[in-house]
């Protein structure tokens, strides 16, 4: 966990100015100081009514498991990454880990612990958070509006198959395959895996495994040489 030292800077300052914000629990105070770190370190800003919910947010989680915790500040990261997922904030989960000084292990546990108490988790919209991602490709690249419709459409066609991996992973796997219907070569698959953080064997594994039926997959050989072998199926 992060240095005592550097938890106590914070402490008076910021329990004062955010529990103005919220009413919390005497045994929740200590989260603020930790909360404010994290969210510093991951060069995010929080807006005053995003500090309110997640306070109350925290709260909920804390009523069912702070019989088993003593310090209520343990479960920020862990319930932090679970409440940017809610809220459609691409945030990626090692990125938490480091910041915080948890190990993977530490985090799984909190995490498996607190997202027990949380529907909104598993009722969350993906596809929304998939549509942001595609959005920052769109900009960044400078793809075209034709390539915006085409790349919706192709969501809303293969969302549901792809659902069993990470919201980036679709994200690449979408973009790719509109790269390929609209012939877009002016950028490398690499570079947009690259730009969502994500390998591009993942993407690969998803269209082959995923996408592609088991007679169609045996020939499937990679985006380049497989092009007229996938573009059947993108219209």
């Amino acid at each position: 966990m992060m240095a005592q030292k550097e938890i106590e800077s914070y402490m008076i300052e910021e329990i004062d100015q955010y529990s103005n914000i919220i009413k919390l629990r005497k045994d929740c105070l200590s989260l603020i100081p930790v909360l404010n770190l994290i969210v510093k370190k991951l060069d995010i800003i929080l807006a005053k009514r995003d500090y309110s919910e997640f306070c109350i947010f925290y709260q909920t989680i804390w009523e069912h498991v702070r019989s088993y915790y003593k310090r209520a500040e343990r479960l920020v990261p862990a319930v932090l990454y679970i409440f940017f997922k809610i809220k459609c904030i691409n945030i990626k989960k090692d990125k938490i880990i480091e910041v915080a000084n948890f190990t993977k292990r530490k985090f799984k546990i909190y995490f498996l612990e607190a997202v027990r108490y949380c529907p909104e988790y598993f009722s969350r919209d993906r596809t929304k958070m998939v549509q942001r991602l595609l959005l920052s490709l769109i900009i960044h690249f400078h793809f075209d509006k034709k390539f915006i419709h085409v790349s919706d459409s192709l969501l809303r066609k293969f969302g549901n198959r792809l659902m069993n991996t990470t919201d980036t992973i679709i994200a690449g796997v979408v973009c790719i395959l509109t790269m390929i219907k609209l012939d877009v070569n002016s950028v490398r698959h690499n570079m947009v895996c690259k730009k969502l953080g994500i390998q591009m064997s993942s993407v690969f594994y998803q269209v082959k495994h995923s996408i592609l039926s088991s007679e169609t997959a045996e020939k499937f050989t990679g985006f380049k040489r497989s092009r007229n072998l996938l573009k059947p199926l993108l219209t």
